[in-house]
């Protein structure tokens, strides 16, 4: 400031023409928005750098608060992919296959016997009243 005022007191005088004393003020006015330009371009640098640290902080905080919660059944996940259980083991964990297991082959299964339902007699169908017993005679035609 003291810079601008020094040359508008020049100006104003008559010590310094009046074209030199702008120009003069001008250059002092550019260098010093330029440094305000360069301060702000550091200072919006500073910023996103914090938002960014802050960023990483919470997304850090939130997947450690999952890992904690989900750290038997992820490390079950992992281990079941690592070491996969051999086939004759499988029966014996309890999940459901979808399909019957299979009894021991030396044992045999009881074979229970079929039981056979009756029915009862059946009489044959009754004749409708309305059809004649000889075709041939009832039709007056023929």
């Amino acid at each position: 400031m003291e810079e601008i005022l020094t040359h508008l007191d020049a100006a104003l005088t008559g010590d310094e023409p009046l074209s030199e004393a702008y120009a003069s003020i001008d250059a002092a006015l550019q260098a010093r928005v330029a440094e305000w330009d360069a301060d702000e371009t550091a200072r919006e640098a500073r910023q996103q750098e914090e938002w960014w640290e802050l960023g990483t902080a919470v997304v850090l905080i939130i997947a450690l608060g999952f890992m904690y919660v989900k750290a038997p059944e992820i490390l079950n996940w992992l281990l079941k992919i690592l070491w996969p259980e051999p086939a004759e083991n499988s029966g014996a964990t309890g999940k459901p296959t979808g399909e019957a297991p299979c009894p021991p082959s030396d044992e045999q299964t009881p074979i229970r016997p079929v039981r056979r339902m009756r029915r009862p007699p059946q009489s044959p169908a009754p004749e409708s009243p309305s059809s004649p017993s000889n075709p041939v005679s009832a039709n007056p035609f023929l």
